[in-house]
């Protein structure tokens, strides 16, 4: 039995991180699930960028940022949504938040949950 290759080890923590993203935002909003959600959205687009670099790496392909994964992911019709917005809030809160910019990303989280999870159903058709 062979072992998995980097983007099957990395896909299977890309669904983990999509599935706990999910149940945060499914509590009830206060600030400490607010925060815990935001944090959960920097953990999943980590692990999406990092299945994405390893599917462009095993076809060939370099990845210079996370636009290019996003790009290629598109452009291969496994990202079909706009991804400007969930590489925006992204830059906005990986490096930490204030009660403010938290109030004014978390409305969209579950837009860009729904974006993973698409991105993520597709993807794993490749394994």
């Amino acid at each position: 039995m062979s072992s998995p290759s980097k983007f099957q080890t990395l896909l299977t923590h890309l669904d983990w991180n999509i599935q706990h993203f999910e149940q945060i935002l499914n509590n009830d909003k206060t600030d400490y699930y607010r925060d815990a959600a935001i944090q959960r959205f920097c953990l999943v687009f980590d692990a999406a960028q990092k299945s994405l670099s390893a599917l462009a790496e095993e076809k060939g392909k370099t990845i210079e940022s996370a636009n290019d994964c996003f790009q290629i992911a598109k452009e291969e019709n496994r990202a079909d949504e706009t991804y400007d917005s969930v590489i925006s809030d992204y830059q906005l809160v990986k490096d930490g938040f204030e009660p403010d910019l938290a109030e004014a990303v978390y409305p969209r989280l579950s837009s860009h949950y729904s974006f993973f999870k698409k991105l993520y159903d597709t993807v794993s058709k490749e394994v």
